[in-house]
């Protein structure tokens, strides 16, 4: 956790992300603190959908990042809240998606993109190089 005390964190709102089977990036919204010091989450979860979570359950033991919300951190939460129960989708609806709409107000998926992008990079490849022996 490089030092990091996951019971002093403060940042109710914040986007927490850490590194997912070592390609993707899990990302959730800090919701608090209950009062025996447990942080809690949300997160959108495959097969799960969105639910709660700790952040010790989240972080697995990783090294975590928090990032500020643009919008104003309580409503984030409240975005995040109204979402409970949702299903989780891959390409629609993923811990990016949900966690960027929430505090950011715009669903995205930054390593969906990328992955997007690296898979129509290798199908034109494919594509020219098939082309060319044919």
């Amino acid at each position: 956790m490089n030092g990091i005390n996951l019971h002093q964190i403060d940042q109710t709102g914040f986007i927490v992300s850490r590194t997912k089977d070592g390609l993707f990036t899990h990302t959730a919204i800090i919701v608090g603190k209950d009062d025996r010091g447990t942080v809690w989450l949300i997160e959108n979860d495959n097969p799960s959908g969105v639910r709660w979570t700790t952040l010790d359950t989240f972080a697995s033991k990783q090294q975590i990042k928090i990032t500020r919300p643009r919008l104003r951190p309580d409503f984030t939460v409240q975005r995040a809240v109204s979402q409970l129960g949702k299903p989780y989708s891959l390409f629609s609806h993923n811990c990016q998606h949900f966690t960027s709409w929430a505090a950011n107000g715009k669903a995205s998926s930054p390593d969906l993109a990328n992955w997007t992008f690296i898979g129509i990079m290798i199908a034109g490849s494919l594509a020219v190089s098939n082309s060319k022996h044919s």
